[in-house]
């Protein structure tokens, strides 16, 4: 039902007329043979038609002299037998034989005419035919691929369709809907962690993001981090706008960002939210992956709904596991069932295919009224315990729940019974961090059965919804920072009930990001000493992405990263980066070690190293060339020591030598000023 243009029917007419004009030469000469020319070799073929050659001939030439002349005879009208002019059948005088010879001569040409004319016809039509089927089959084949014509000397693409003069319909979701799906344009701008007063150089990504209601865009947090600048584009049109990030959250790896030109927010859609998508439903993912510069829409089903590591946080949360394929670049973009969204993909598994994970609409929601209550995001909730599942009998036992197990060397069976603890269920409690509030209400060795009246499985999980289970930490994303909270525990064999106790944020010793976004890392310089603070950023800077597996994380890094925790507020892990080049620090090739004491005293933080050790270099005099600085690093106190004075002499010339403005970073200068030349002006003009 496709229209073709007037220009299509040229060629194509050509071949089809040519054809045409075959076919009547042929239909004239099949005619022209049983009309007028009929080669018999007997009488009988031709009486077998029921005619004479003289009737027929007479009847194919009504105009002929000799017509009054010949007349059928009374009763033989048809007459069987040929003309013979000997018998004279019709009663011929012997004065008319010259006619009569005249009108064989005549037939002999007429034969010769119209054999001559059949077979010019048949040449004429063969000819034609050809010629007609070349030109037929020039057109053909560009009309059946794109649509249009050729073969009449034209150039190919004046013939090939023109999609964007299409008046068909676009895809199931309608355009003015898809222009809410947008390509975020984004410069990066990092910091140098393992040298932090140094910025990498800016890099470019794109990513994508969808709109709703309030004029919020919302994307990924990886696709804005570290942001110098944001811009954002709408489907099917040219124009960049500029864009402000209003709030990132790098664990739930979403960010809100909004344009504050108002013409940007024409004929926008806003998308709307529905709830966690159930199994197997089909769900269509829409972004700007990588491999082309407009939209791509992709469809799937839902596979799983878990909880599992986010890639950019590290952190467990609930996901949403999809078969659709999720490439770099489809970071933001919205999953679809219907017109409404159900998750933002966000991740994919590396070396599987198909395996795309998306971020719920709970989350979502959850940061938006989060920013509602309190104009921001406080963080996810978090117990503060280390706890394992009892699904062991023998533990169950251990722990006074109504078991059976069965020895395995003389098949003796054994079971205990406790009517008020009942079958085993809940987790165990391994260790409680001091600085929640938990730590008042739960205690190492409580089997946590309950919290806030949802039960616990013996393997951790709860129920998600019908036959489906999570984590039991799938029930902390419902609650926010300051909020109570409820727990059943049995301690001692002894079942406790109603337990309170507040939430609180998660309080790592090891910081996942930098807080607020865009944050300078911390640093501190002495006597070439590159001091600052390990946080996942600087591990990632330093041995890779998969730093966790990496051979070359030292391992006191490693199980300070994993299973560190704080005992104060201030705590911080202090790492020594690397060592400036200088006569000083000869001999000491060391990098990424943990501070452990400076002159055998415990070091806490960062800020209060500076504060120890600027004390000491404000010493003068006979102080300052007797003053001794020790330094321990690593497991195995590792020495390294310094002089006041020489550190007062030669540490302004190492900050030089190396570019470094300045010996420590902007939040500690503003804490406690250095002693000293602190700039890298007033270092040049003391050396000059």
């Amino acid at each position: 039902k496709k229209k073709i243009k007037l220009r299509e029917w040229v060629p194509m007419g050509w071949g089809y007329g040519f054809n045409c004009v075959s076919l009547l030469l042929i239909s004239w000469a099949i005619q022209l043979e049983f009309n007028g020319f009929i080669p018999t070799k007997s009488a009988a073929a031709a009486s077998s038609l029921g005619f004479s050659s003289r009737s027929v001939s007479l009847h194919q030439n009504p105009d002929s002299n000799h017509a009054s002349r010949f007349r059928s005879t009374p009763g033989n009208t048809c007459g069987r037998e040929g003309y013979d002019s000997s018998s004279k059948p019709w009663g011929l005088s012997s004065s008319d034989k010259w006619l009569d010879e005249g009108y064989g001569k005549e037939k002999q040409m007429d034969k010769r005419r119209k054999l001559s004319a059949f077979v010019a016809a048949t040449l004429v039509a063969v000819v034609s035919h050809l010629w007609g089927s070349v030109r037929e089959s020039n057109a053909n084949p560009l009309t059946q691929m794109f649509g249009g014509g050729g073969g009449n000397g034209q150039g190919m693409g004046d013939f090939l369709e023109d999609p964007s003069k299409s008046n068909t319909g676009g895809p199931a979701i309608g355009d003015r809907r898809l222009r809410s799906i947008l390509k975020v344009f984004c410069t990066h701008m990092e910091p140098s962690f393992t040298s932090p007063w140094q910025m990498r150089r800016p890099y470019e990504s794109t990513s994508s993001a969808f709109v709703i209601s309030g004029r919020r865009i919302i994307t990924n947090a990886h696709g804005v981090a570290y942001h110098k600048m944001v811009q954002v584009r709408k489907h099917g049109d040219s124009t960049k706008y500029i864009a402000k990030v209003l709030h990132i959250v790098h664990e739930s790896d979403l960010a809100v960002l909004t344009v504050e030109d108002t013409s940007f927010w024409n004929d926008i859609i806003p998308f709307e939210m529905d709830s966690v998508p159930n199994l197997q439903e089909k769900v269509t993912v829409i972004g700007y992956p990588q491999g082309g510069d407009k939209l791509s829409i992709t469809e799937g089903i839902i596979s799983r709904v878990d909880m599992a590591r986010y890639a950019h946080s590290d952190v467990a949360l609930l996901v949403i596991q999809i078969d659709a394929a999720i490439n770099a670049g489809n970071s933001g973009g919205p999953a679809l069932i219907g017109n409404k969204v159900v998750g933002v993909a966000f991740q994919a598994m590396v070396h599987a295919e198909n395996i795309g994970y998306l971020v719920p609409t709970l989350l979502i929601e959850r940061l938006l009224l989060d920013i509602d209550r309190n104009g921001r995001h406080t963080g996810f909730v978090s117990l503060g315990i280390w706890w394992q599942n009892i699904e062991n009998p023998i533990l169950q036992q251990s722990l006074g729940f109504e078991t059976k197990v069965k020895l395995p060397l003389n098949g003796v069976t054994s079971s205990t019974k406790n009517r008020a603890i009942g079958s085993p269920r809940g987790i165990l409690v391994r260790k409680v961090e001091p600085l929640y509030a938990t730590a008042k209400a739960l205690h190492p060795g409580d089997v946590l059965l309950r919290f806030d009246d949802r039960e616990i499985a013996s393997d951790g999980t709860v129920v998600f919804r019908g036959s489906e289970r999570v984590s039991f930490a799938y029930l902390l994303l419902r609650k926010f920072v300051g909020e109570k909270a409820r727990a059943s525990v049995v301690r001692n064999g002894t079942y406790i009930n109603d337990l309170d106790f507040d939430l609180e944020s998660q309080k790592p010793l090891v910081p996942r990001y930098l807080f607020p976004e865009n944050a300078r890392p911390s640093y501190y310089v002495h006597c070439g000493l590159v001091f600052t603070v390990l946080t996942h950023p600087y591990l990632v800077s330093a041995f890779g992405i998969s730093w966790e597996a990496s051979p070359h994380t030292p391992l006191d890094i490693l199980n300070i990263a994993l299973t560190g925790s704080k005992e104060t507020e201030d705590d911080q892990v202090v790492v020594l980066s690397h060592v400036l080049t200088s006569e000083l620090t000869t001999g000491w090739n060391l990098h990424h070690m943990v501070l452990k004491t400076m002159n055998d005293q415990p070091v806490r933080n960062l800020k209060e190293l500076y504060h120890k050790i600027e004390g000491a270099m404000k010493l003068t005099g006979a102080e300052a060339a007797e003053k001794i600085l020790t330094f321990k690093f690593g497991q195995n106190n590792l020495t390294v020591v310094t002089n006041v004075a020489q550190a007062q002499l030669f540490g302004p010339m190492m900050l030089a030598d190396n570019a470094i403005p300045s010996p420590a970073s902007r939040d500690l200068l503003d804490s406690f000023p250095p002693s000293g030349l602190n700039s890298l002006e007033e270092i040049v003009d003391s050396n000059a």
